[in-house]
């Protein structure tokens, strides 16, 4: 066994180990996120280096120092991070609400105060200098390190010979950007297929058309030998009601959060067998099976003859037979909560199994028992005789016949509190969230990151192709064709798509790996989800690349040489 320490200052907390490692692959994309924008912004202020050499020629000849140049340049590049930050400090503002909201469906208030504070804006401001020193850097110290009399020789022409230059530092931050966000897409879309499958699994019963309604009837005072009579008055009131077909209570439902469990002691094994023994189990009420639409696979359901005069009637799930029975029929069967317990329940039914506690889980041993046997009869009061929902299938729209539902039950008794109602789809959607909210923002990163990419490919292309005009319109006077023209600058920027992509596939490789544990239903190299982002990014980035590329076709070659 392995023993793991927990520092007892943070606690322990469920939330931790439920959205650790989530919420950590989603600030590393966020990461990935940044730096996009930084090497972004870095090619644009590269590009417009290069425009102001003869403005810094200028500076540099009547006498101010390359320190004081760095300095400025830096300057300017911090100034219009820490403008960004504060952006997206209002933002982060507007967004903490619509955030937890994703994570607690439902919630009035939480247990936890996120709204930024001086320690997140601190890191933000902290963020936001490095980043502005990090892209800013290496415009500045190109302007900076100018050689003054080329550049008052040459002025602004020198600019088209290094946007040509194969090895450009304009380039190669294009690349990195094609790579990183080829990884963020293919993130992006390995999440949303597994949300995609998440949500549309066998689930083991059929959620449409059916309203929960949680109440409390020990709030309202009943005790339970009350609890039998109580639950027949409300079945009856419910199924009366226009639009319902069926209605049944259960100590808890499927995805609901809730679970109890227990040892149990088979009949046909031996003391030593049943040592270490468990399964989950709910008790319920005749009719539960049909309104929650789980399949019954071999024997019956519960009916209202099960009661503690009768044979002490069980229902188990499929997993449940196969677990301890085998191949072997298990009806008519026997088990009890413990070898020392006297009371035995006969199996008289199985159905098949849901997804109880987790969605990503397959099915756990579950078996049912009939509340009228117990409630009718019992003298202890304990909680799990308190059936605190109220399952209801509705004809069409399960929110259609909450309202009548709820004068239903103030018609059996007006003190029964109902704490909530909501449908076994919303249910079942909040027990994903965690998977939710790394689709939503994975989608949202992976398509901000794409965006900032193809920006930067068109500003590349396009001011390439505004220094390259003259090269161009001598070319088109030499005879060049306007295809050939679209298809030289349009195949520089596939070049650089390519390349991106050849260096970004060993980044997904490796990002797969560290996220696989997150996938359900899928293969860590899903091919549909590589073949999508490749393509979306290489059609994307071609569109980035077309548009300059037709702005170069339209060039006249007398205007474009009249300054030669």
């Amino acid at each position: 066994a392995v023993i793991r320490a927990t520092p007892a200052r943070t606690g322990v907390s469920h939330l931790r180990r439920k959205y650790g490692q989530p919420l950590q692959i989603l600030v590393a994309i966020a990461g990935l996120v940044l730096a996009i924008a930084c090497a972004n912004i870095a090619n644009l202020l590269l590009a417009r280096a290069t425009v102001r050499q003869r403005e810094v020629s200028v500076r540099l000849a009547v006498g101010a120092t390359r320190g004081r140049l760095l300095r400025q340049l830096l300057t300017e590049s911090v100034l219009l991070s820490l403008l960004g930050g504060v952006a997206g400090v209002l933002l982060a503002f507007l967004a903490t609400s619509e955030l937890l909201t994703m994570v607690f469906p439902g919630a009035a208030t939480f247990a936890f105060e996120v709204t930024p504070d001086v320690r997140v804006l601190g890191f933000a401001a902290g963020v936001s200098v490095l980043a502005g020193v990090l892209f800013g850097i290496a415009p500045a110290l190109r302007a900076s390190r100018l050689d003054l009399v080329t550049a008052m020789k040459s002025g602004s022409r020198t600019a088209g010979a290094d946007s040509r230059g194969r090895f450009s530092a304009g380039k190669l931050l294009v690349v990195a950007q094609v790579a990183l966000s080829l990884l963020l897409v293919v993130g992006a879309g390995l999440f949303v297929r597994s949300l995609v499958k998440l949500a549309h699994q066998d689930f083991g019963f059929s959620p449409e058309h059916v309203l929960l309604v949680k109440v409390d009837p020990r709030i309202a005072g009943y005790k339970p030998a009350q609890l039998a009579g109580l639950y027949q008055r409300i079945q009856q009131a419910v199924n009366a009601q226009p639009g319902v077909r069926s209605s049944a209570l259960a100590l808890y439902t499927p995805l609901s959060g809730d679970n109890w469990d227990g040892n149990i002691s088979i009949d046909k094994n031996t003391p030593e067998e049943n040592k270490h023994l468990g399964s989950a189990w709910v008790r319920v009420t005749p009719g539960y099976f049909e309104t929650m639409g789980m399949p019954l696979l071999l024997g019956r359901g519960f009916t209202e003859q099960d009661t503690a005069d009768g044979t002490h009637a069980v229902v188990v799930n499929e997993t449940f037979a196969h677990d301890f029975y085998g191949k072997e029929n298990p009806i008519g069967h026997r088990f009890g909560r413990s070898e020392a317990t006297k009371q035995q329940w006969e199996i008289v039914g199985v159905v098949k199994s849901t997804k109880h506690t987790d969605p990503r889980d397959a099915g756990e041993d579950t078996y049912f028992l009939p509340v009228q046997q117990l409630a009718a009869g019992a003298s202890q009061d304990t909680g799990d005789l308190y059936l605190r929902d109220l399952v209801v299938r509705a004809s069409g729209n399960p929110a259609t016949i909450a309202e009548a539902v709820r004068q239903a039950l103030r018609g059996v008794d007006d003190n029964i509190p109902v704490t909530r109602i909501t449908t076994m789809t919303d249910q079942i959607d909040a027990s994903f969230n965690q998977e939710q909210l790394i689709g939503v923002l994975s989608a949202i990163f992976g398509g901000l990151a794409l965006l900032l990419a193809c920006v930067g490919l068109y500003g590349l292309m396009a001011y390439a192709v505004a220094r390259r005009t003259n090269e161009i319109g001598l070319r088109m006077a030499l005879g060049a064709s306007r295809e050939t023209v679209l298809w030289m600058v349009l195949r520089e920027s596939l070049v650089l798509v390519a390349i991106g992509v050849v260096v970004g596939l060993p980044l997904v490789v490796a990002g797969v790996r560290v996220v696989k544990s997150q996938l359900f239903g899928i293969a860590p190299y899903d091919p549909l989800a590589l073949i999508s982002a490749l393509l979306v990014l290489v059609t994307i980035a071609a569109m980035s690349g077309f548009i300059p590329a037709r702005r170069a076709t339209r060039v006249e070659p007398m205007v474009a040489l009249r300054d030669e």
